[in-house]
């Protein structure tokens, strides 16, 4: 993380230089509404573009308001060789009670969601306990010993696969009150068959290939009283429609496991929106985009 935040400081402080290098003649900019650059040709523009764009998401995260006057100013002395404004203990003393700001800044907003989700969660809990059991008494359905609910759509005749095994699947995923949270469309998820959580990989595992199941999963099989996300409260349960298309072998095999791979530990990427987050048995794939 480290070296990531000093690779996108440069990058930024990079773009800075050049724009002072390039247009000393003119007033720089200070506020977003100053800045009026056409969509970048050269590689160098372009780098320098995606550099600040990064930088600026990073400070977004957390809101952070920089003076980019003293920021400036710093780097100048420090790149001329001056004297910084502060001894080397001030330095140390202001970076840790920044980070201690913006720990306080982090902490208060996932109180604030904490306390949001509770009270999300205490409705979610009375609707989809009712849910469920009205689901184990509807005719069709087929109650598990450990409480996951199916029904079967169609029946394929292929193989079952096993808790190693890629499988490539289309889904629908939906809360009870036919809230969407995720679909494949018209690509299927490539996936190891246990990978999800524990109510979906159990029904992957009882299902032959071409079957198309439907599968209520209580919360306890989900992502019981934590959740996931904005995308599943606390104490949900999921409905999935399952269809089951092959189980992957050779080089489909090895290029989904090296998809799957980058998916879940993008080593050296920067964790932008859209990388997959976490949660009881690994996120849901729609958590993945």
């Amino acid at each position: 993380m480290k070296f990531l935040l000093k690779t996108l400081v440069f990058g930024f402080l990079m773009f800075a230089i050049y724009a002072c290098g390039e247009q000393n003649d003119k007033p720089r900019a200070t506020k977003p509404e100053d800045l009026k650059l056409p969509k970048p040709d050269s590689l160098v523009d372009q780098f320098s573009y995606i550099q600040g764009y990064e930088f600026g998401f990073y400070q977004g995260m957390d809101s952070i308001d920089l003076n980019f006057d003293y920021f400036m100013q710093g780097y100048w002395d420090a790149f001329n060789k001056k004297d910084a404004m502060f001894s080397q203990d001030s330095l140390e003393f202001i970076k840790q009670s920044w980070m201690q700001r913006i720990q306080e800044q982090r902490d208060a907003k996932l109180e604030v969601t904490r306390k949001r989700m509770e009270e999300i969660g205490k409705a979610i809990l009375e609707r989809d306990q009712k849910f469920v059991h009205e689901a184990r008494q509807k005719e069709g359905n087929i109650v598990r010993p450990s409480g996951l609910i199916y029904r079967i759509i169609k029946q394929g005749s292929g193989k079952v696969p096993v808790n190693e095994d890629f499988v490539r699947m289309h889904t629908v995923a939906k809360l009870t009150d036919g809230t969407v949270f995720d679909s494949t469309g018209q690509t299927p998820h490539e996936l190891p068959a246990g990978a999800v959580f524990a109510g979906w990989n159990e029904a992957l595992l009882m299902m032959p290939v071409g079957s198309t199941w439907e599968v209520i999963i209580p919360p306890h099989l989900a992502y019981r009283d934590i959740g996931f996300g904005d995308k599943i409260p606390p104490h949900a349960a999921i409905i999935l429609e399952i269809e089951l298309l092959d189980i992957l072998e050779g080089e489909e095999l090895e290029k989904a496991a090296y998809n799957f791979m980058m998916m879940t530990n993008p080593a050296g990427q920067p964790g932008a929106p859209g990388q997959p987050g976490g949660g009881p048995g690994g996120p849901p794939p729609g958590g993945r985009r």
